[in-house]
């Protein structure tokens, strides 16, 4: 081999040593990427974050796509195999309250999480539903 040639296979190697590689690993990383796993982070986030509001604030989520600016209360979170996180609550947009569902792939998930003053600060605070997909939707 010239000094202008590269050995893919040794490189290969070595950086698989180097990192220890291991191919039965990638079991458990579909398994960590699997949208079950990142529905029980998500959980814990939100429950976090929900847990330390005062009583007239709720959890909201701002969703910033194709320079629109959406925010969702949420009401009800849950996985749906294999790869979406879907968040159900309401839009309020000028005072007109509607019912929305937030499907988003693992991939693209990102959003902020706030505090929004709740729109019945009266009735009883709702905790955030984290359920199995809704029959006949999963």
């Amino acid at each position: 081999m010239s000094t202008n040639e590269f050995d893919w296979d040794l490189s290969v190697d070595s950086i698989n040593e180097s990192l220890n590689y291991d191919s039965t690993n990638l079991h458990n990383i579909s398994d960590a990427l699997s949208s079950e796993s990142v529905f029980e982070s998500l959980k814990e986030e939100i429950i976090l974050f929900s847990d330390s509001l005062d009583k007239i604030n709720e959890v909201c989520i701002r969703i910033a796509n194709f320079g629109q600016v959406t925010d969702l209360i949420v009401t009800r979170v849950y996985p749906k195999e294999p790869s979406l996180i879907c968040f159900e609550g309401f839009t309020q947009i000028k005072g007109d309250i509607k019912k929305a569902t937030l499907v988003q792939h693992l991939n693209q998930l990102n959003f902020l999480m706030y505090a929004a003053p709740r729109c019945t600060p009266n009735k009883p605070k709702n905790p955030i539903g984290f359920t199995a997909p809704p029959q006949g939707k999963g």
